[in-house]
C-alpha cells in the first residue's frame, strides 16, 4: 500500500458523496461501499397502541396512557414503537475488498450513543478494509444512526 496524498477531508468527502449512491459504489480504488436494506420481524415484541403485556410484571398489563411530559413531548414519548418505520426498516453500509467477491472475515462496527449518521465513520472503516482485507459492516443501534428523528 502506498502513500496517499488525500487528506483526511478529502477522503471524508469522497466517502460522504460514495455513501449517497443508490448502488455499489468504488472508493479510493480499493473499496466497494453499498448500502443494504435491513428489515426486522422483532416488531412484533414492541409495545403495541397502548397497552403492553408484561409477564414478568405477573402478567399485568402496563399503561401506556400514562402523561409523562406536558404538550408535544409526551405524544413522542407515548407513540408506540411497532408504529415506527426505522424500526423495522433501515440501511446499513458495508465496505468490502474491490479486488474479491469474499473477503478475509467481516468486522461488525457499532457506534457511540450520540451518533446521527455514519459519516465520521466511513473513513475508519475503510481504513479497516485497506489494512485487514475484511469486510466492515456498520450496524445501528436501536433508534440511532439514520434511524432517529430528525433534528
Amino acid at each position: 500500500m502506498g502513500i496517499s496524498l488525500r487528506t483526511y477531508r478529502e477522503e471524508y468527502e469522497a466517502l460522504r458523496q460514495a455513501s449517497a449512491v443508490k448502488g455499489p459504489c468504488l472508493i479510493g480504488g480499493s473499496v466497494i461501499l453499498a448500502q443494504y436494506p435491513f428489515i426486522s420481524s422483532g416488531s412484533q415484541v414492541f409495545p403495541s397502541d397502548r397497552q403492553y403485556y408484561a409477564p414478568r410484571l405477573s402478567g399485568s398489563p402496563l399503561n401506556l396512557n400514562q402523561t409523562l411530559f406536558a404538550g408535544d413531548l409526551d405524544q413522542l414519548i407515548q407513540q408506540s414503537d411497532s408504529h415506527i418505520e426505522e424500526n423495522t426498516y433501515f440501511t446499513y453500509p458495508l465496505l468490502r475488498p474491490s479486488a474479491s467477491k469474499t473477503a478475509r472475515g467481516l468486522i461488525i462496527l457499532l457506534h457511540g450513543l450520540n451518533e446521527k449518521d455514519w459519516l465520521k465513520y466511513l473513513p475508519w472503516a475503510q481504513r479497516l478494509v485497506e489494512l485487514t482485507g475484511r469486510a466492515v459492516l456498520l450496524f445501528p443501534l436501536a433508534f440511532h444512526i439514520n434511524r432517529a428523528a430528525p433534528a
